[in-house]
């Protein structure tokens, strides 16, 4: 193959169906074929239009592939065939596809990406609205959202953008004709996506996003090294809110517009520690989307948002920090800022730009959770509910037997001082319940009177104090408590990296290094590993994971191996194989092999991707210093 370069690729981009780009990219592959280049049509979708059909008529079409798929079989491009043929210039149409469960990568784009990377040339179209960018605008304006996405870095870095351009009225008139689709799908067409205004908007976006590229001239200009040391660098704050994934998109959106470097935080505070799984999977879902559009991603420790974000914002040079809206209540805002309050009053050169949540969007599709999850989260909150009312009763009972030696006085001081000792165990909540559920309970029982005994000026004080106090003692026992908690959880992830280093450096022969990897892979996610490495010129499986070690693992395996990237379970390429697949490599030298982690469980690894990245590097670090050591004793 044409390894020693890479592919050059070339985007014909509409604003919707119908205005020719499959057959303005079929009449540029024919010009191609005249100049004697070596052409094939990997995938071309005509639906059925003649006039674009006939242009297939000459060129080398290569099978696509069946694939089975819920009782029934449908065709997908067929990767291996055009990487074997291995033309100079690819046709594959319809970059936004989302490829049938079992195909290597998720999406077509990551197809093409593999037939630039093996120095294949492809032609491909797209249309605006799957530019992930561009999902809320568009989704406001029109009321639909797109399901299936491209990451604007293949645009931008795209070798030739060729706009396809067609007048909505022409497009409209084309719909009826049934020139588009069948008149019952033009139909249906013409009242939902494809209205007038709807088609003006697409095209306008596309008009603009095509100059922008026109103006970069895929170059730099005499005098932009200059300009590039004062060039604005934006910084997006985001969380598990699923309003994060508007911050990521407009922030990417104005960095475009301003030619800048962007970056996307996330900040982990004390709190993660009480995050449910849902949101931890929600905030790498964020992370994995602003990597996709092309950011630096950072994670930064810290107690608040503002301060850390200010603190790396100052650091690192940015000039604009984008957030989004609080979402805070307004009561809870009365004594504590919000993240954006306390940033928006610092005094800085540092912009500060808030994005409203109140936009207007599509409604959007809440993930629902598990039912086992939901059940705990009703235990949860039932316990904390009944454990202090509980609590209360079983105080009151005790006291009981002394209703007759002491005073109602006293009973009240008694209640109140219990309070303030509930509020050194309790969580907030169950705080809040038990000084209700004590307050109710005093007056039921031994102080009839209480309103009349508060009014009193001393006692009303001595109550307000003890609340006062116990409120205090209880937020700040909580966030002990918290800070505790993600101490515990970043020590225990360190202990595991040392004592996985010590045993490795112990260990004899790979058999042994992989038996130390499982034992700590057994207590971290209850997984088991398997090592795919070279030997004498062919890869060998070591461990006992026989069963599902079939031809998906085998490719997921050497996809890890030949790119270095991750694949498998839970990435974007061979999603449908049961192990994680991590390569083994140190720095710069070759591959020995990949990592694979099959969970026991039905379960994700995505939240514990980066420490078990950290443990294939300490193992890839220690089969490097043994094969080193291998080769000195030779």
């Amino acid at each position: 193959m044409n390894q020693d370069r890479r592919g050059r690729l070339k985007i014909f981009l509409g604003y919707a169906a119908g205005v020719g780009k499959t057959y303005s990219m079929l009449e540029g592959a024919r010009q191609k074929k005249a100049e004697d280049v070596d052409v094939v049509v990997a995938l071309a979708v005509t639906h059925g239009r003649k006039e674009t059909e006939r242009l297939l008529e000459g060129l080398e079409i290569i099978p696509t592939a069946k694939i089975p798929y819920k009782g029934v079989e449908l065709t997908e491009l067929d990767l291996d065939a055009v990487l074997l043929r291995n033309p100079a210039l690819a046709i594959v149409d319809e970059l936004a596809h989302t490829n049938v469960p079992g195909s290597r990568h998720i999406k077509r784009y990551m197809d093409v990406e593999e037939l630039l990377g093996a120095g294949i040339d492809v032609y491909t179209t797209l249309n605006i609205q799957h530019l992930e960018s561009f999902q809320d605008p568009i989704e406001q304006a029109t009321g639909v959202a797109v399901r299936e996405r491209v990451p604007d870095r293949i645009l931008d870095v795209a070798d030739e953008v060729e706009l396809v351009d067609l007048a909505p009225e022409e497009l409209l008139e084309r719909l009826r004709q049934g020139k588009v689709y069948v008149p019952e799908q033009a139909a249906r067409a013409i009242h939902k996506f494809f209205k007038k205004e709807n088609l003006q908007l697409l095209r306008e976006i596309a008009l603009r996003k095509t100059a922008a590229i026109v103006d970069t001239g895929r170059g730099r200009l005499p005098g932009e090294a200059i300009a590039a040391q004062v060039a604005p660098k934006l910084l997006a704050s985001i969380g598990p809110s699923p309003f994060s994934e508007r911050v990521i998109r407009v922030t990417k959106r104005l960095a475009d517009m301003l030619k800048a470097e962007w970056l996307v935080a996330s900040v982990e505070t004390p709190d993660m520690a009480f995050r449910s799984e849902e949101q931890r999977r929600q905030l790498l879902r964020h992370l994995h989307l602003a990597e996709e559009l092309g950011a630096k991603v950072v994670t930064l420790p810290g107690e608040s948002i503002a301060d850390t974000i200010f603190a790396y914002a100052k650091e690192h040079g940015v000039t604009q920090i984008i957030l989004g809206h609080s979402l805070m209540p307004w009561f809870k805002r009365l004594w504590k800022k919000s993240p954006v309050d306390e940033l928006v009053r610092k005094d800085s050169a540092i912009d500060v730009y808030v994005i409203s949540s109140n936009w207007g969007g599509a409604e959007s599709v809440e993930v629902q959770p598990e039912s086992p999850r939901e059940v705990r989260k009703t235990f949860r909150l039932f316990s904390s509910v009944a454990i202090p009312i509980g609590l209360v009763g079983l105080f009151t009972l005790c006291l009981a037997p002394f209703s007759d030696m002491l005073s109602p006085t006293s009973f009240a001081i008694i209640y109140l001082l219990s309070t303030a000792l509930a509020a050194l165990f309790l969580p907030p909540l169950s705080f809040y319940v038990y000084v209700v559920s004590a307050l109710f309970l005093l007056d039921a029982v031994y102080v009839t009177d209480i309103e009349q005994w508060l009014t009193q000026g001393e006692p009303m004080l001595f109550a307000t104090a003890i609340l006062v106090i116990g409120v205090v003692v209880n937020r700040l026992t909580s966030k002990q408590r918290r800070l505790t908690a993600a101490a515990v959880s970043r020590h225990q992830e360190m202990l595991r990296l040392f004592e996985l280093s010590r045993d490795l450096a112990a260990a004899s022969g790979t058999e042994a290094m992989l038996a130390r990897v499982n034992l700590h892979l057994g207590g971290l996610v209850h997984a088991e590993g398997v090592l795919y490495l070279k030997e004498h010129g062919d890869y060998k499986k070591l461990g006992s994971v026989d069963a599902v070690f079939d031809a998906t693992e085998q490719m997921a395996a050497r996809w890890a191996i030949d790119h270095r990237e991750i694949a498998g379970m839970g990435t974007n390429t061979l999603p449908s194989a049961r192990g994680m697949w991590v390569p083994l490599y140190v720095a710069d030298r070759p591959v020995l092999g990949a990592l694979g982690i099959y969970p026991k469980e039905a379960a994700s690894l995505d939240e514990y991707r980066p420490i078990l990245e950290a443990f294939a590097h300490l193992m890839a670090l220690s089969l490097d210093r043994s094969e080193d050591e291998g080769k000195g004793e030779r």
